[in-house]
């Protein structure tokens, strides 16, 4: 793989990880694990027939990588967001 794909596809999950951020309206040290998770998964969704033992090697030349990518950063910034502590307002 292209290194200029490895930076797209680190680009996007650092791009969703900031979006998911301020959807959350995350702050401090979960803005960070935000920004790491959407990365972590934009990575993992894009190798994932790779990971999977489904393809020998990532096809570059259409934009499903990306789309991978997206759903991956997505996924896994969702499903983290799930297991955080809800803080309510006005509550003692």
């Amino acid at each position: 793989m292209p290194l200029s794909n490895v930076v797209l596809v680190l680009l996007i999950g650092l791009v969703l990880g900031v979006i998911a951020s301020v959807a959350l309206k995350s702050r401090g040290v979960v803005f960070v694990v935000n920004i790491v998770l959407g990365i972590l998964g934009g990575c993992v969704g894009a190798f994932a027939p790779f990971i999977l033992g489904n393809a020998l090697s990532i096809e570059v030349n259409t934009p499903a990588y990306l789309l991978r990518a997206l759903l991956g950063g997505f996924v896994l910034v969702l499903l983290a967001s799930l297991f955080r502590p809800v803080k309510l307002r006005g509550a003692v």
